[in-house]
């Protein structure tokens, strides 16, 4: 159902690039039974992000199947993953984002060419590399650009385009234009977005007038049959221009915190009209969760709910993978709370937010005394 594709290529090159180191492990100082045993459990669990690896994976055409075009692309292809990681719509061409991009090789481990139909049938050659998480995120920060952690919410599109005065709800099997131009530009600013199938669940539970009314309780409704976090309505209008031409206007609505972020476009291409409801959430998911590179600070956390030592280990697994903390220094156990010091370049506020955010760590106030207090969820 994510809308975020990939084709089928009809005949594929492939070649594996050795991976690089993974990010630094955790620093462990407890008593040396119980640090033994968690060192063993996280070596024997794997270090892993826990997104899908579509944001460091990239598609882009290509004019040749051949070593010098692949490094061409590669390089651009470093600036589409760093908009992702950073929620910049434009990377600084920094000395160090200039030098990645001359020499790609470092930061991905696998490519493939393959081959790309296009509407009228003819193919066109595209290159997809996987970059590694690792070495772009370094990259990132020595370009001192912001991180945006790589945990995204799924963004319902319930999308509405009138031509003609006809009203149609744009899905997932549309295969217009505008689609393309909505799963493309959410992929470009790392945003996973669903367009509904409209199945007879689907056209039981929403009208195109739903959408273009914007009712709001029976987009959400609809919308918790894909385990969306968010919903972006957008409302859109389209006439063929004297050049015969695609022209579209309208405007895009999401609720974020309790308020509408309301978005609006004239005499627009299909892809500039994407562009303005996809960036407006885009832009203000990162401007919350994205970390700004400034120094890096010590912060002190108390974490009780571990059970056992399994409990110990997936907590380590989890916060060493998550891409605002730069690394994690386990200090002892005092009765049955675990204290650790985190590395990171968040603010306190901020890293407090991030490290909640996802319901696996809640606040512990009645243990504050310990440092900050974190109860472990799982």
């Amino acid at each position: 159902m994510f809308c975020i594709c990939r084709p089928h290529p009809d005949r594929e090159q492939r070649l594996a690039v050795p991976r690089a180191a993974s990010k630094a492990g955790v620093s462990v100082t407890l008593g040396l039974f119980m640090g033994a045993t968690l060192l063993l459990t996280w070596a024997n669990a794997g270090h892993a992000f826990t997104t899908g690896r579509w944001l460091y994976e990239v598609e882009m055409p290509v004019a040749a199947q051949t070593a010098e075009e692949r490094r061409r692309v590669a390089g651009q292809g470093i600036l589409q993953v760093l908009t992702r990681l950073s929620g910049l719509v434009s990377i600084p061409r920094n000395e160090t984002v200039q030098t990645a991009m001359e020499n790609p090789g470092r930061y991905y481990n696998e490519f493939v060419f393959f081959d790309r139909e296009d509407g009228e049938g003819k193919k066109q050659p595209y290159l997809r590399v996987v970059y590694q998480p690792d070495a772009v995120l370094t990259l990132a920060r020595a370009a001192r650009l912001p991180i945006w952690w790589n945990r995204r919410p799924q963004v319902m599109l319930w999308v509405v385009s009138e031509e003609q005065g006809r009203r149609e709800i744009v899905d997932s099997n549309h295969g217009g234009e505008l689609t393309q131009a909505l799963t493309e530009h959410a992929a470009l600013r790392g945003l996973p977005v669903i367009l509904p199938i409209m199945d007879l669940d689907d056209r039981l539970a929403v009208s195109a007038g739903d959408i273009w009314g914007r009712v709001t309780n029976t987009l959400d409704d609809a919308a918790q049959r894909y385990a969306a976090d968010l919903v972006l309505v957008g409302r859109i209008r389209s006439r063929q221009d004297a050049d015969g031409q695609m022209v579209y206007q309208g405007d895009w609505q999401v609720w974020y915190e309790g308020r509408p972020i309301v978005t609006s476009a004239q005499q627009a291409s299909a892809r500039e009209i994407a562009a303005v409801g996809i960036d407006a959430l885009a832009d203000r998911l990162a401007e919350q969760f994205a970390v700004l590179p400034r120094g890096l600070q010590v912060r002190d956390f108390s974490i009780s709910g571990l059970e056992d030592v399994s409990a110990y280990a997936a907590l380590l697994k989890y916060l060493t993978s998550l891409d605002f903390i730069d690394r994690v220094s386990v200090r002892g156990v005092l009765g049955n709370h675990l204290s650790l010091q985190v590395l990171s370049h968040a603010e306190p506020e901020q890293l407090m937010m991030l490290l909640t955010a996802e319901g696996r760590l809640a606040p512990d106030d009645e243990h504050n005394g310990l440092g900050t207090g974190l109860i472990w969820q799982g």
